[in-house]
């Protein structure tokens, strides 16, 4: 596998995690107390507009500078201590408009425990699109006991712009449910028989969303038209036609879940895969222990390429004790178009080896001379 692959993968967690912001950077004219950050964040602009009011609210705006670079997002927040709300439930609200939005738009919160974000959501499975006149949002978390940080936010990804107004941070009881993306306990809808638009790109089946290097560049949606053994298979496909330049990157459908149901068992996520045209694609598996993963594979060491048939596929990892969540999928990197049917996940006993590529290690050092 190449290291543009090894290396672009990470960004899956993108995934789960498109605003796990590290360093801010400070662009526009934020409003006191905001910052203006995210992975692109040069390519916006923000500011309050006076012209632009919410029931006599004054409403901020964040706006895409324009250019060619529409890739990665740009995000309004602010962060704080979470003292005050440990062990409460908290909403995030707030009225947006938005123009011409052609990736997507949200609030957005998250609850961090250190380094490790416990609870979060960007309105991922739910996103503003397009241009839609002032409209009500919410996002609701829990903060647990041992917390240390809050934030919160307006993101836009890629161009267009949304007004913020009408904000409101606040507890709530726990008879409002959360929002939390990261809720999922163990993984769902894996004959795709409830639909949905849980990406952030395309028609994702419930319980699954698309992410990514390149997630814009990729098509997703149940297909009902091509089945197998009568089960319904789900579509990943690269947008582009022969012409279109924009093959690197990858695109992946994809669900996480939480990792205590499978803690010190060995586990195994399998499907049956047909391809079309393809330049690289793989079921592939992360176990992670907070923001670090533990057990990788993603097929890297036999790929499926080209246009192949129906065949089916696997990859086992072990879930250590202390493992914190797992996620899997199907990627396809570049152009084509893969179908996926046929999916499980299943603990397995020990007697099935795992796919985890490791690398071999050596007794003693060889071939110094480097002698054929």
């Amino acid at each position: 596998m190449s290291n543009r692959i090894r290396s672009s993968f990470l960004v899956v967690a993108e995934i789960i995690t498109a605003v796990m912001i590290c360093t801010l950077m400070l662009y526009g004219s934020a409003p006191e107390g905001w910052t203006l950050a995210g992975s692109k964040p040069a390519n916006y602009d923000t500011g309050v507009d006076e012209q632009v009011m919410y029931c006599r609210d004054f409403g901020v705006y964040l706006k895409f500078k324009g250019g060619e670079d529409t890739e990665g997002f740009g995000t309004l927040m602010q962060s704080f201590n979470a003292n005050k709300y440990l062990g409460k439930r908290v909403r995030f609200s707030g009225t947006v408009k938005s123009e011409g939005v052609e990736q997507w738009a949200g609030l957005w919160m998250r609850v961090d425990k250190g380094a490790q974000s416990v609870a979060f959501d960007n309105m991922g499975n739910r996103p503003i699109k397009g241009t839609t006149g002032w409209q009500d949002y919410e996002v609701v978390l829990d903060v647990p006991k041992d917390a240390t940080g809050i934030a919160f936010g307006i993101l836009l990804g890629g161009s267009g712009t949304v007004w913020l107004s009408n904000v409101k941070f606040e507890e709530v009881g726990t008879e409002v449910p959360t929002t939390s993306i990261s809720r999922q306990q163990q993984p769902t809808n894996l004959d795709f028989q409830a639909t949905g638009s849980s990406g952030l790109h395309g028609s994702a089946p419930e319980g699954w969303f698309i992410a990514g290097s390149k997630p814009k560049n990729y098509d997703t949606g149940v297909d009902e038209q091509v089945m197998y053994n009568r089960h319904f298979s789900v579509y990943l496909k690269f947008k582009g036609g022969q012409d279109t330049q924009d093959t690197e990157g990858f695109g992946t459908l994809m669900q996480s879940f939480n990792a205590n149901k499978y803690l010190g068992k060995r586990v195994r996520f399998s499907g049956t895969v047909k391809s079309e045209g393809v330049e690289w694609a793989g079921l592939w598996m992360r176990v992670d222990k907070g923001d670090r993963r533990v057990a990788f594979d993603n097929m890297g060491n036999r790929p499926i390429r080209g246009t192949t048939g129906w065949q089916d596929y696997e990859v086992v990892l072990d879930v250590p004790k202390d493992a914190t969540g797992v996620a899997f999928g199907i990627l396809l990197d570049g152009s084509g178009t893969v179908w996926l049917s046929n999916v499980k996940f299943e603990e397995v006993g020990t007697e099935v080896p795992t796919t985890d590529p490791k690398p071999t290690v050596q007794a003693k050092p060889t071939n110094l001379g480097f002698e054929r």
